[in-house]
């Protein structure tokens, strides 16, 4: 439970994460615990985390295999005001980013869709309920892309030519 006197709007928002954390997580640890151990008596635990693979079809649904369209629609680009000079080249930016994913899928990069999702977002796989926040997209005066896994934020160098941002692309990812 969580007695706590509310006089701020800020005040709610934590009691509202108390609550969900109690019924979301420490309601459920225990028995998830207990679930865990006996899994762990049985040998299972140590076969399914050897083997995650052979688990997938009785323990969920097996992650989806990324394509370069699926990366492409998951990220949310933000481009400057409609006015702003930067706006044509980040345009064209976006496109080389959309052929550097196709070039990905194809094998003819150096890197791979779940490496360029993992130095983005952390993670190689889509979650099944979404990232939070969802995958941005901007744009950088630099050389090099920028990934934040802990904002799901992906940097993209304003090039001027497809080369010049290939090859930014597969060092900067290829480094991580």
């Amino acid at each position: 439970g969580c007695l706590r006197l509310i006089f701020t709007n800020n005040e709610k928002d934590k009691l509202v994460r108390d609550v969900l954390s109690h019924h979301v997580i420490w309601r459920v640890i225990s028995p998830f615990k207990s679930f865990r151990q006996g899994m762990k008596t049985l040998g299972v635990l140590e076969k399914i985390q050897s083997y995650p693979e052979a688990f997938w079809s009785i323990l969920g649904p097996k992650p989806e295999k990324l394509t370069a369209k699926t990366l492409c629609d998951i990220f949310v680009i933000n481009f400057s005001t409609e006015e702003s000079n930067s706006k044509l080249l980040e345009v064209k930016v976006t496109e080389f980013w959309m052929n550097y994913l196709t070039d990905a899928e194809d094998g003819k990069t150096v890197a791979s869709l779940e490496e360029i999702l993992t130095f983005a977002t952390g993670t190689d796989c889509i979650p099944p309920v979404g990232f939070d926040p969802a995958p941005v997209i901007e744009f950088l005066n630099g050389k090099f892309p920028v990934g934040s896994s802990a904002t799901n934020c992906l940097g993209l160098p304003m090039t001027s030519t497809y080369k010049e941002f290939k090859e930014a692309m597969d060092f900067a990812i290829s480094a991580v």
